[in-house]
């Protein structure tokens, strides 16, 4: 699997990540895409036909693991019609998100945010989602050295933010459809779609200082539009959405 370019910035840059020459008896094969964070693996797609797909990655960590600051995996697991699965990765590195001086986080997240709805792409919503929420978790500045009017500042508008991308991804996830891709279930494909909007909701809800009644009620509604969009199948998905919910209401 390749990824172009290999290093770029959160929110602002895409990425296009490509698994070519896979080649299989038993077509066709479908590919889903995704990246490591820490040791799990957090899904970018659904599974699909196409072994190309363009995304928006997070900033990566701090820490120096591929030998570079903000780098990890991208990943790919290509299937095929009867299931068996090879995987492949490689290491991307991407910089930190940061507003132009003219603008702000919740100026650049309402225009994109904006933008990506009127296309119908519940993929692309989720990874703006998931990019400045992970932007939020990770402040650049540090708390210790905010004054408490700062600090308020910073809180208020996070929680501005964070209202935001609740309501987005509530609106994705009730445009949630379950298509056919090749030979690959309908619950399967729901299953994926569950998982990567699961994985934004974890994001956007993992700071309860900053999370108001409307953003809390928000993701509440979207926990529960998670937990019954595959009623027939026990996925990690919908345990991670019950999980989600236990964890905003205590």
């Amino acid at each position: 699997v390749s990824v172009t370019p290999t290093s770029g910035q959160a929110i602002v840059d895409s990425f296009v990540i490509a698994a070519a020459d896979w080649e299989d008896e038993d077509i066709p094969l479908v590919y889903t895409f995704g990246y490591m964070e820490a040791s799990k693996e957090i899904v970018l797609t659904a599974a699909a036909s196409s072994s190309t797909t363009t995304a928006i990655l997070p900033a990566g960590p701090a820490e120096v693991p591929f030998g570079a600051e903000y780098a990890y995996e991208v990943t790919v697991a290509v299937a095929d019609s009867y299931g068996a699965v090879a995987t492949a990765s490689s290491t991307v590195q991407v910089r930190p998100y940061a507003p132009a001086p003219a603008s702000d986080m919740l100026t650049d997240a309402s225009e994109l945010l904006g933008v990506s709805s009127t296309s119908d792409n519940e993929e692309q919503s989720a990874q703006l989602v998931t990019a400045f929420a992970v932007s939020l978790n990770s402040p650049s500045v540090s708390p210790s050295t905010e004054t408490p009017e700062e600090k308020a500042h910073r809180r208020t508008k996070a929680a501005e933010i964070r209202v935001l991308l609740a309501n987005t991804l509530l609106n994705s996830i009730k445009g949630l459809n379950d298509e056919e891709v090749g030979q690959i279930s309908s619950a399967v494909i729901a299953n994926e779609k569950v998982a990567f909007l699961a994985q934004s909701l974890t994001s956007v809800s993992a700071r309860d200082e900053e999370m108001t009644e409307e953003s809390l009620e928000r993701s509440l509604d979207a926990v529960a539009l998670l937990s019954s969009s595959t009623p027939n199948v026990v996925s990690s998905a919908a345990v991670q959405s019950r999980k989600v919910s236990q964890d905003l209401v205590e």
